[in-house]
């Protein structure tokens, strides 16, 4: 099966930034263990709360350090709760069984059986919010429903940000259905409201619409219907750029990247390839990666070296982000780390393909960014791995034996394929 290595790629960079969890939990939390927590609350009929959180969740954290040790929390939890928290590394049958996705995430029990449950961080007026209306009865997506309005209303109240809040909290609520139908009309719908989520609906809804349609056949089938709707346009050649980008998403949300991959091997070679080609080779190349095509990989960018400067401008944008110092560290690291790994490929597949030049001069622009023994190895890895392993990388890897950067493995792996090259 073709799988897209990218698509989505930063849909969960932000929410890993940040600082370990403390070792120990706030006092709030007893160290009872879920059974007998679950059981005691039942028995003294109190509500029982479980808040799932990871070593790595800089949002639980800061949880720890400001809501879980709020007074006003802290006493309303003594007076009307029992709470404990679940490790989802060190439980992992337990966030199974709870069908936890995401840190934090914290559920209210009552009687026994689950009533509502939050994922995010919530700040110590929030929970309390949200605990005050457990005890009478509602839950959070009741709020949500109210502040998203009416889909119909003729005067156009609608608050889009609420109702892509309350398709993600049908999900995590296991109300498919309703997921689905909110889905739909989001995708429709959106832009028209909000044009500013056009990013979002491309990359973060889109990563939430593939996780729904891989849990509940109903929602492929309407996401499917929705692709169809595009896909006589397609065929006849009279999408313009947005229709496209759309038709090539939802194929990556209905797990049919093979029509993707289909039509670009119709279109690729006409003398009529369509202008809009343009605007969905991202996409292309890398599902043609993921099906280890590099060859075709390698004609996907009519100038590879305008592709690599153009990655070089992202990077740029990236360090201009005006957020704090710890989060704007991490994020330069990951974008630093995507940076290579992009040219890496870049240049491979320029080389698989026959493009020496091409080649050369993305690794040079990576090289003259980042000249270091880590990008000459991504680059010399990127290569074997598209089976095109040249005497240049052997340079490569003595200029690092003379920073005393040794990568014995990586040598190993690529004189066996210098050698086989030669036996051909």
């Amino acid at each position: 099966m073709r799988k897209s290595t990218g698509m989505f790629v930063l849909a969960g960079v932000i929410a890993s930034l940040g600082m370990t969890v403390a070792a120990s939990p706030p006092d709030v939390f007893s160290d009872m263990k879920f059974k007998d927590a679950k059981a005691k609350a039942v028995e003294t009929k109190k509500l029982f709360i479980v808040d799932a959180t990871a070593s790595w969740c800089a949002p639980c954290k800061m949880m720890d350090q400001t809501t879980w040790i709020d007074e006003a929390v802290v006493s309303w939890i003594n007076e009307h709760a029992i709470a404990i928290q679940l490790d989802v590394d060190e439980e992992k049958m337990g966030a199974k069984m709870l069908k936890i996705s995401a840190m934090p995430t914290i559920i209210v029990f009552k009687e026994g059986k689950e009533f509502d449950r939050v994922v995010g961080y919530q700040d110590s007026q929030q929970i309390l919010d949200w605990l005050d209306g457990v005890s009478e009865g509602r839950r959070a997506i009741d709020k949500l429903r109210e502040r998203a309005g009416d889909r119909m209303d003729p005067e156009g109240n609608v608050d889009i940000r609420a109702r892509y809040d309350l398709a993600q909290a049908l999900v995590r609520n296991g109300e498919y259905d309703e997921a689905t139908e909110e889905y739909v009309w989001l995708w429709k719908n959106m832009l028209q409201f909000m044009p500013s989520m056009y990013g979002v609906r491309l990359s973060f809804m889109a990563g939430k619409m593939t996780e729904l349609t891989n849990s509940h056949a109903p929602a492929k089938e309407a996401f499917q219907h929705l692709r169809d709707q595009l896909s006589e346009r397609i065929e006849k050649g009279t999408g313009d750029r947005e229709v496209l980008k759309d038709w090539v998403c939802l194929n990556q949300i209905i797990n049919d990247t093979e029509a993707t991959l289909d039509w670009y091997d119709r279109v690729k070679d006409d003398l009529g390839r369509p202008e809009t080609l343009h605007y969905v080779e991202r996409e292309i190349f890398e599902l043609l990666i993921a099906d280890e095509r590099w060859c075709d990989a390698g004609w996907v960018y009519e100038s590879p070296e305008s592709q690599a400067k153009q990655q070089i401008r992202r990077l740029r944008m990236s360090e201009r982000l005006n957020i704090p110092e710890d989060q704007a560290a991490r994020l330069r690291e990951f974008r630093t780390k995507s940076f290579r790994n992009d040219l890496s490929l870049l240049y491979a597949t320029c080389l698989a393909a026959e493009r020496e030049k091409p080649a050369r001069e993305v690794a040079a622009v990576l090289l003259k960014e980042m000249d270091d023994e880590i990008s000459r190895f991504n680059l010399i890895k990127s290569a074997l791995d598209a089976g095109q392993p040249r005497m240049l990388h052997s340079q490569w890897l003595d200029e690092a034996d003379e920073q005393g950067e040794k990568n014995a493995p990586l040598r190993r792996k690529l004189n066996k394929a210098l050698a086989a090259k030669v036996e051909k």
